[in-house]
């Protein structure tokens, strides 16, 4: 039962399961989770790892993203936290008194050891795409993960965390420094060629502390880049009047890596 429960997030409050989320998400430090997910890695590799334009492989971190955590809610299934208990020595209390120690320093400390642990499951990803070729690397794209404001259904202090890029990022169990160390494992740089669709302060908020995450926090001498930005659709209001009206989606395009990519994109 404890397998099976550990195959997906769990919240830190087990009774608002059905609340909060209505769609799963699956534990990507489960051990059966990361073999699939190693599996079809393997097999795109093996599909394209042949072809001259091949370099790696980039993927997409966003709030719906199986790769990473929903948020400091969610990850606290028994397999996790015994786990935690093991490598830290430190004695949890019981299911229903999380929330309690989970709000002093202890929450950090999980945290920061789960996002180990997903570090090492990256670079081991990372070894998959860069197998026969050490050239070729592990792209890990975050624009999409400040494309909103956090939500009280991932995070217990939504507007506080939006303001700490680091903390926020660890939230998701993505940890820079780790990844920086890894060599087939790239956290891209990237900026925002859009303006604010509101004068909502949670949009300003949201979106200055993405690209000061982006822009300072991912920052490597050889990164490549990101840009996220709105595309453009124009209608015809009248004969003699062109205007734009606003686009739902948002794409995130690749830029290469150089001085240049890692300026504000939007000057290119």
């Amino acid at each position: 039962a404890d397998g099976q429960e550990s195959l997906l997030q769990q919240p830190l409050l087990a009774e608002t399961t059905r609340q909060l989320r209505k769609t799963p998400r699956y534990n990507p430090l489960n051990a059966r989770v990361q073999e699939e997910i190693v599996t079809a890695l393997r097999e795109i590799v093996s599909r394209y790892s042949q072809h001259p334009s091949f370099a790696g492989i980039a993927i997409q971190l966003d709030h719906r993203s199986q790769l990473v955590f929903a948020g400091d809610r969610w990850g606290y299934d028994s397999q996790t936290l015994a786990a935690f208990e093991q490598a830290t020595q430190l004695k949890l209390p019981p299911r229903d008194q999380l929330e309690t120690i989970f709000s002093g320093a202890p929450r950090l400390a999980f945290l920061d050891w789960r996002a180990a642990e997903l570090s090492q499951f990256y670079a081991r990803l990372g070894e998959v795409v860069s197998a026969g070729n050490a050239n070729r690397k592990l792209y890990l794209n975050t624009i999409r993960l400040w494309e909103s404001f956090p939500s009280e259904v991932d995070f217990v202090s939504p507007a506080a965390i939006i303001r700490n890029p680091r903390e926020y990022l660890l939230a998701f169990g993505i940890s820079p420094e780790r990844l920086a160390k890894s060599s087939q494992v790239e956290l891209m740089q990237g900026s925002f060629d859009l303006e604010p669709q509101t004068v909502n302060s949670q949009d300003w908020i949201r979106q200055d502390a993405g690209q000061r995450a982006l822009e300072d926090t991912l920052a490597r001498a050889d990164s490549s880049a990101m840009v996220l930005r709105y595309p453009r659709r124009y209608q015809l209001e009248s004969s003699s009047k062109l205007g734009s009206s606003a686009a739902e989606a948002i794409y995130p395009t690749m830029s290469a890596p150089a001085a240049f990519a890692r300026q504000r994109l939007v000057n290119q």
